[in-house]
This record gives C-alpha cells, sequence and structure tokens, in this order.
C-alpha cells in the first residue's frame, strides 16, 4: 500500500511539471507596447503580472482591450500602463514528456505489484 501511495505521489509531482512560469524579458516599456498591439497576451493565457507599485496578479487573461489599455480576467482589471514585469506560464516541451514517460513506468511499477 505505501509503494502505491509513492507511485501516485510521483505522478503528482511530475504532472505539476508540464508548465512553468518564464518571465518576459524585456524593459517594461516593450512589455506594454507588446499587449497593446495584441502580439503578446491571448485570451486563455495564464500570466502573474507585476505592478509599478510592487503588487501581484495571478491572472487568467479573458480579455486584453487594447483601446482602453487594460488587461482583465474574472474579478481583476489590471492597466497596462502599470505593468512593471510579466511571467507567462507556458508548456515545457521536456516537462510533457517527462511526464509520459513518468506516467507510462509509474502504472507499470503500481501494477507489477498487483497479483
Amino acid at each position: 500500500m505505501t509503494r502505491n501511495r509513492a507511485v501516485l505521489m510521483a505522478i503528482a509531482l511530475v504532472c505539476a511539471a508540464c508548465t512553468t512560469l518564464r518571465p518576459v524579458e524585456a524593459p517594461r516599456e516593450e512589455i506594454q507596447r507588446q499587449i497593446l498591439t495584441g502580439g503578446l497576451l491571448k485570451s486563455g493565457d495564464r500570466v502573474r503580472v507585476t505592478t509599478t507599485d510592487g503588487a501581484r496578479h495571478e491572472l487568467r487573461v479573458a480579455y486584453v482591450d487594447e483601446r482602453m489599455g487594460l488587461v482583465g480576467s474574472d474579478g481583476q482589471t489590471v492597466r497596462v500602463q502599470e505593468i512593471d514585469a510579466l511571467d507567462k506560464r507556458e508548456v515545457s516541451a521536456w516537462n510533457t514528456a517527462g511526464l509520459a514517460a513518468g506516467l507510462y513506468f509509474g502504472f507499470l511499477f503500481a501494477l507489477a505489484g498487483i497479483p
């Protein structure tokens, strides 16, 4: 029973490895410009925004209003001109491959203990 729990814990940890928050490496003005031109964010993106006052906001982008200069999600709105830094959640191909291999071998390991 303990071995099966260990396998399930390992699988859960591997599942968390599929995505990662990556900082957008650009000056503040460039990040803002890219958001307003529609090239950086789209609906459904998961981001962490740091505003000029130092506050951090975790958002799942619902819309980008270029005309009003707003990025919004369910219940939160951030003015683009207040964005100081942006971290964007991205899928990691290597981590996803690791997940697939981990799940495969994890299930083989778990099933090997069943008579």
